[in-house]
This record gives structure tokens, sequence and C-alpha cells, in this order.
């Protein structure tokens, strides 16, 4: 099931523009997001999106939000716990992929096209809430990580995944002309590679783990860590939602 409200885009003028240039972005490469990620993470994003949806710490019976939810596999793995899984996205182009997806596999997966930064959900409405290689397209972060805590319920999590640098100099320095060329070069073949560039550009300038934790308690989650996959290319941040745990 798809629903549609009018997307607000933080900020004005420039801020506005460059929002939505990003969502017509997503729309464009909408159709062969899900093959680039498995040709430029040689499928490993899959177990990273299972990492994510592990430390959301869902089940039968629990609802989960999946933010920024793209084509959907978040929301996939969600449901794969057998929770049922909400998904938002502000881009029309990865929900029909998602819908068609979710719909494929017979998946309880509702989605929503609706701004990560004004979630049209009740307090405490969900059992969790995850963001999958989402959060650096969002300009505001803090106040999508504030939305995020305040639709999960008292103690409940909120969990991100974002691909990363390396922390170690020597995998750094393996990983940097993939990174610098190879990354954009592929995309651009398969894909878009101003696209490609975009997601090159913004892994980069995305704050390191401290700051990115930093963040997430100024957003007043409670507990925050984090935790680096396949050697740092993927980091899973968690935290809880103030109150009692469940």
């Amino acid at each position: 099931m798809t629903g549609e409200r009018d997307v607000p885009v933080d900020g004005a003028g420039d801020a506005a523009a460059a929002g939505r240039r990003v969502r017509a972005m997503f729309d464009r490469i909408a159709r062969r997001y899900d093959l680039l990620n498995r040709v430029l993470s040689a499928g490993v994003d899959r177990r990273w999106r299972r990492a994510a949806a592990e430390a959301m710490r869902v089940g039968p019976g629990d609802i989960a939000l999946d933010v920024a939810a793209g084509t959907g596999d978040l929301a996939a793995e969600i449901a794969a716990r057998g929770a049922r899984a909400v998904g938002v996205d502000f881009s029309s182009g990865m929900l029909g992929v998602a819908a068609a997806k979710a719909a494929s596999r017979g998946l309880r997966v509702a989605l929503v096209r609706a701004s990560a930064c004004d979630l049209p959900f009740a307090d405490g409405a969900f059992a969790a809430a995850g963001i999958a290689f989402g959060i650096r397209n969002i300009p505001d972060r803090r106040r999508a990580l504030a939305e995020m805590r305040r639709v999960v319920r008292p103690g409940g999590r909120v969990v991100v995944l974002e691909p990363a640098l390396p922390r170690s100099r020597l995998l750094r320095r393996l990983y940097a002309p993939w990174f610098s060329v190879g990354l954009p070069l592929v995309g651009g073949a398969l894909s878009d590679r101003s696209a490609y560039r975009y997601l090159r550009d913004s892994i980069a300038a995305f704050p390191d783990r401290e700051a990115f934790l930093a963040l997430m308690a100024d957003a007043k989650l409670r507990d925050p860590s984090f935790r680096d996959l396949s050697g740092g290319l993927a980091v899973v941040y968690s935290a809880d939602a103030p109150g009692r745990s469940r």
C-alpha cells in the first residue's frame, strides 16, 4: 500500500532547490538502484541491512519504521522477522519499486511518501525506527533523528546504517582507488554518473563516528553506540528512545 502526502523540504532558497535535486536524482535511478547496490558492494549490502534489522530488535507483534526506505530492503528485513514494517520516503520512484517488491514477496509493508524531518505518525507509534543509507541525504540530520526518537516508544531502538571510510590507514589506502574512481565510473556505466559522484562525495563528507554519536545524543537519544561492518566500510549506529526499556 502506498500513501501520498506533500513533502516539506527544510530551509528555503538554495536548500529547497538542493532537496528537489536530490529527490529528482533518486527518482531517476530508482529502477537500477538495487542492481547498483549489489554490484558496487559485491552483494554485501544485504548483510549490512540484516545487521541493521537485528540491531532494531523487533519481532512478531511489533511495528517498525523504515525511514528513507528507498526500494524497501530494510523494510523487507523487518518484515522477515515477523514484524509489520512501515516505510517512508520522499521519492515516488523509489516507493514505486518498493511497493512492487513487497507485493511480489507477499510482505506486510505499508509505504508512505513523506519527509524524514516531518514524520506523519503519532508519538510512540513504533517499537523501533531505522534508516539505511539515507541520513547523509538529509540536510537537518538532528531533526530527522529527533523525529525518529519521537515516533518510537520509550525504550525502543533508533538505528542508522551508513557506508563509511575504513578507519585503518592500510584499508583506507587500498579502498581509495575504488572509492575515488571506480565507484562513480561503474555507477555511471550502469546508471547515472552524477548520482554516484554524489554518493562518493556524500560518504566522504559524512561526520566521523564519534561526531555522529554526539549528534544522536544531541537529539536526546540514550546510550548511542556504533559497530563497524566489513572492516569499517559500513557502520551501524544504535541508540534508545528515552524512557523505560522493554
